[in-house]
């Protein structure tokens, strides 16, 4: 169907910055404040908290940082240290708790310098709730192992995250992923390149309101709304689209283990 294609044609995904120590690379603004570390700290999500919608932005990112999440990625140069005393101080409190010791941290040749550092306008968190979905990173802020980079080979990042919400995608997560506990999904690279995508014609991209919705509403809703209709635009017909979002509901609700009329 010329509306619909696998993901791996349309899009490419990569993992997330792998830092072996989450928790010391990835800090609150308390945290940056405290040791003086504003020159080395960047935006970054990488948990459903950081993102309730599909648009990552400057706004979201300072009420993360008012929430005290660990909104702050510390990518430090090779051998800053021995230069900059406030993050020598900071390396080591790191050095203290053996993080240099754990495997990822010490196979590098200067082990508190995480490497791969990049990011892309497309961000996907690992695992969800009701059903995946992209987020649109207009502020190029990087990503961890808990989620994928993505980048977009024919639509706009916009366009294939608007479009990324239906249920048909959505359908296809169910069956390629796989389920852990509290029902929770959670789909791997070789998982997402399998994913049906909509190439929706004719239907103009509507990312902010559909961020929007998603927030004060669910991803549920969304699917079933705006997902329909971008069904509709890629080439589906009224008894195909229908069919489709039973099947979603129905392997959602069981995945979460409720009743089929939730």
């Amino acid at each position: 169907m010329p509306g619909i294609d696998r993901f791996k044609t349309v899009a490419e995904v990569d993992v997330g910055i792998v830092t072996g120590a989450n928790k010391f690379f990835l800090v609150d603004d308390e945290t940056v404040e405290q040791y003086g570390l504003q020159n080395w700290a960047h935006k970054m999500f990488g948990r459903s908290e950081h993102c309730p919608g599909i648009i990552y932005d400057e706004l979201q990112h300072l009420q993360n940082g008012e929430r005290g999440l660990p909104s702050n990625f510390l990518w430090f140069p090779d051998g800053s240290a021995n230069s900059h005393p406030e993050i020598a101080r900071y390396i080591k409190y790191g050095e203290s708790q053996d993080l240099h010791t754990r495997y990822k941290c010490r196979v590098r040749k200067c082990w508190y310098t995480v490497p791969s550092v990049y990011t892309t306008d497309i961000g996907m968190l690992k695992r969800c709730h009701d059903a995946p979905r992209l987020i649109f990173n207009e502020a190029k802020a990087y990503t961890t192992d808990t989620a994928y980079r993505i980048k977009s080979l024919k639509q706009s990042p916009e366009e294939m995250v608007s479009a990324f919400v239906n249920p048909l995608t959505a359908l296809s997560a169910e069956l390629e992923g796989r389920t852990y506990g509290g029902g929770v999904l959670e789909l791997v690279p070789s998982e997402i390149e399998k994913l049906l995508i909509a190439s929706p014609q004719g239907n103009p991209s509507i990312l902010n309101s559909l961020n929007e919705r998603i927030k004060k509403t669910s991803m549920r809703e969304a699917i079933l709304s705006h997902g329909c209709e971008v069904l509709k635009y890629s080439g589906l017909n009224s008894s195909q689209i229908e069919d489709v979002a039973s099947a979603w509901v129905f392997m959602r609700n069981r995945r979460q283990r409720v009743s089929q009329d939730s």
